[in-house]
């Protein structure tokens, strides 16, 4: 079984979210109350933020924390 990089799914989630919104990542950064700079380098896996930034980034996006670190995020967006 193959191991799963939980800062790869919470990556792959804002991604899922942001093109779900038909957002940019300027628009996502604003929602998330980041520069985009910051959140380019977040989502392009050049920064690993601390554990205090992902539970912002999740409340600003009015998610639970575990539900961005959820591999099966995809199947739980749907119902949100």
């Amino acid at each position: 079984m193959r191991h799963c990089d939980p800062m790869e799914t919470f990556i792959k989630n804002l991604h899922l979210i942001r093109t779900r919104n038909d957002w940019t990542v300027t628009k996502l950064a604003e929602h998330c109350e980041m520069s985009q700079p910051e959140m380019s380098r977040l989502l392009n896996g050049h920064r690993r933020p601390h554990v205090d930034t992902l539970f912002d980034i999740a409340t600003k996006l009015d998610f639970e924390l575990h539900e961005l670190l959820d591999p099966n995020f995809k199947n739980l967006v749907a119902s949100h």
